[in-house]
């Protein structure tokens, strides 16, 4: 069984993988080469079966995946160096999701802030709580005391 310690580290650029809910349709855009036109980009559909990618162009014809595509830049557009640094609730949130490791440093901002750990509770699912609970609990500093579920 693969746990978070043994977990092979998460290549650069994943974006929206929620990985650790069950029955998630998960999408990867696999890069084979440039196009001068975003409109131009071919978009091909497959499910994996376990073994290998079997072909799925049924789903190129689902309206809502062709909205969702439809806003999905295909050219990297760099990031806004005004933007708002994105609160540690909300990163922990999604690396919950996604099946991340969580940060010693960002475990012990949580610990100092019980506004958020409240926020947290309130906005993900229970067993990705308790999760998150019994991470903060296994890594926490000599003397401090246990977060109670």
């Amino acid at each position: 069984m693969e746990t978070t310690a043994n977990k092979a580290p998460e290549p650069p650029g994943s974006y929206n993988d929620r990985f650790a809910l069950d029955n998630q349709r998960c999408f990867f855009l696999v890069d084979y080469g440039n196009s001068q036109n975003d409109e131009d980009v071919p978009i091909l559909f497959y499910e994996w079966t376990g073994e290998s990618f079997k072909p799925l162009p049924q789903l190129a014809k689902d309206p809502k995946i062709q909205a969702r595509l439809k806003g999905t830049p295909f050219t990297w557009q760099p990031k806004d160096p005004n933007r708002a640094k994105t609160p540690i609730r909300r990163l922990i949130k999604e690396s919950l999701y996604c099946d991340e490791d969580i940060s010693s440093t960002d475990l012990d901002y949580m610990r100092e802030h019980p506004e958020d750990l409240q926020w947290l509770k309130g906005h993900i699912r229970p067993r990705f709580w308790r999760k998150f609970i019994a991470m903060l609990n296994a890594r926490k500093p000599p003397g401090a005391l246990d977060i109670e579920e």
